[in-house]
């Protein structure tokens, strides 16, 4: 039989000191031993891979320990050696998932009341301890509140919202955090050093990003690479192993995001999802490459690469943010999806035919040029004002009428058009979808009147009436109503149009085109 022992294995904490990250529990820990204040049990809660049955493990060695000398075990004993490798009568670990009855916990109730065989204390670890069922926890409990003297009891758990509050609050609870990227980063580098391992710093990185704060799971990737490299380890191969998009693709989609060529972003991603990685994946991979471009842009993080010059330079923090809403609301989406590649596909061209890069630009643009004729330029949302001050406007339009035959346009009309179009940048992408086919007609005090040429449009809308007046609501600042009617002739179209005229952005174009407006649908 091969006496090849795995890394994860083989690096396993043997002393606290060797826990990577998790150093404000090891020290109140030591502390609570040395002032001989022990609690009677323990809630280790936290991400997996982030130390809980080692650290439990480390605590029933430490306590148990023959030798024991400062504050770590000595891990030469016989009681450490026992405990070390899973043999020890004292330090007992049980598996929640496989041992969640009350005819275990029963069992367990039992055996607490005999002391310790060979060590000081009797140890019992409860490893996915919310997996217990509601009975095993009542059982449970009456031992928690009168724990025999030399028992302690360590509960470790991945969702502690599942533990029943009786429970936690009578256990001390310590809450393992992820271990930070360059403590991993730095942790592979010396296990790569100390196994003759080559492997690249980019490899390194990728590692530390890749396994979300759990050091087990880097171990394991590394090596998993080992065995797949068969020499020298680089990004290529992290990426080959794990299905990942390569960072080229991932930058010439942003490109073609930014650029707004639709036609490159389908053939780009028929590629990428012919080459087996899914939808999942690559939304997952794209929101990574925009929050760091995010992170550089705000410099929060530098990296020196000529390729995110251009797209850093090209994307704004608040247009970043919008993609990454795009992202975010496919994420949660996706799984309802018959088509999931198809909806992919649909949401990646939305994202470029996204017109907030245009219309920032062309604000940018009419600001500086009404700046020469001191003529001001109004935003194209306003702060809504409050009913009194709407009223007060009404009549001072009134008042300035040219002359009775010519009826003047009522502030309303442009208000409802930049009150729709708020909302519609604020719903999410199941709402705008059908919202963006309807037309603001008129404001009336709190209630906005949309018409849809569609009935199948209207009916939408006014399934989701109670979430759109909710977002309405939080766009105005204040409580709003909708309206949903259906178009009946050509009248509100002319309205549509002459709302988009009066627009500030639209009236900025023409004035800086020098053109006319010639109609059209």
């Amino acid at each position: 039989m091969s006496s090849y022992q795995g890394l994860t294995i083989k690096y396993r904490p043997k002393k606290f000191e060797d826990l990577v990250g998790q150093g404000h529990i090891i020290k109140t820990l030591i502390n609570e031993i040395q002032n001989d204040k022990l609690a009677n049990a323990y809630l280790f809660t936290g991400h997996h891979g982030t130390g809980k049955t080692t650290t439990a493990r480390l605590l029933g060695r430490y306590l148990n320990c023959e030798n024991r000398t400062g504050s770590e075990p000595c891990n030469e004993c016989d009681s450490c050696k026992e405990i070390q490798f899973g043999n020890s009568i004292d330090v007992l670990e049980i598996d929640g998932a496989s041992n969640r009855g009350i005819d275990e916990i029963r069992e367990l109730r039992e055996r607490v009341k005999y002391a310790p065989t060979k060590g000081k204390y009797k140890i019992y670890v409860i490893d996915e301890a919310h997996m217990l069922t509601e009975p095993a926890f009542n059982a449970l409990l009456k031992t928690l509140e009168e724990p025999p003297s030399r028992v302690l009891f360590v509960l470790a758990t991945t969702s502690p919202h599942k533990i029943p509050v009786t429970i936690s609050s009578r256990c001390q609870r310590f809450n393992f955090r992820k271990v930070s990227t360059k403590e991993i980063e730095f942790r592979i580098k010396n296990i790569a050093q100390t196994e003759y391992i080559e492997i690249d710093d980019m490899a390194i990185t990728l590692i530390a990003q890749k396994v979300d704060g759990a050091m087990r799971d880097a171990i394991s990737l590394l090596e998993q690479l080992v065995s797949y490299a068969g020499g020298k380890i680089t990004a290529e191969h992290i990426e080959q192993l794990l299905g990942m998009p390569n960072e080229t693709i991932i930058l010439k989609l942003t490109d073609y995001i930014i650029q707004r060529n639709p036609n490159g972003i389908i053939e780009i991603l028929h590629n990428v999802l012919n080459e087996g990685l899914s939808p999942e994946e690559l939304i997952e991979a794209i929101i990574e490459h925009l929050h760091k471009l995010f992170l550089i842009k705000t410099k929060v993080e530098t990296k020196d690469n000529s390729s995110y010059k251009t797209q850093i330079d090209s994307l704004q923090p608040t247009h970043i943010l919008r993609l990454l809403e795009f992202l975010f609301d496919a994420q949660k989406e996706l799984k309802f999806a018959l088509s999931q590649e198809i909806y992919l596909e649909q949401i990646l061209i939305r994202m470029a035919i996204s017109t907030q890069l245009e219309i920032d630009k062309l604000l940018t643009i009419g600001q500086s040029e009404f700046s020469k004729t001191d003529i001001p330029i109004q935003p194209i949302i306003k702060k809504p004002a409050d009913k009194r001050e709407i009223q007060t406007k009404e009549i001072e339009v009134e008042k300035e009428s040219v002359s009775p035959d010519e009826p003047s346009t009522p502030l309303d009309k442009v208000t409802a058009t930049s009150l729709w179009k708020a909302l519609i940048e604020k719903a999410p992408i199941s709402l705008s979808s059908f919202l963006s086919e309807g037309l603001p007609t008129r404001l009336e005090a709190d209630k906005l009147f949309v018409s849809y040429k569609n009935d199948f449009h209207r009916t939408q809308a006014e399934s989701k009436k109670s979430n759109i007046e909710k977002i309405l609501s939080d766009v105005a600042g204040q409580s709003m109503r909708i309206s949903f009617e259906s178009i009946k002739s050509e009248h509100p179209v002319s309205k549509r149009q002459n709302a988009i005229l009066e627009e500030p952005i639209v009236k900025s174009a023409i004035k800086i085109l020098n053109a006319e407006a010639i109609g059209g649908r």
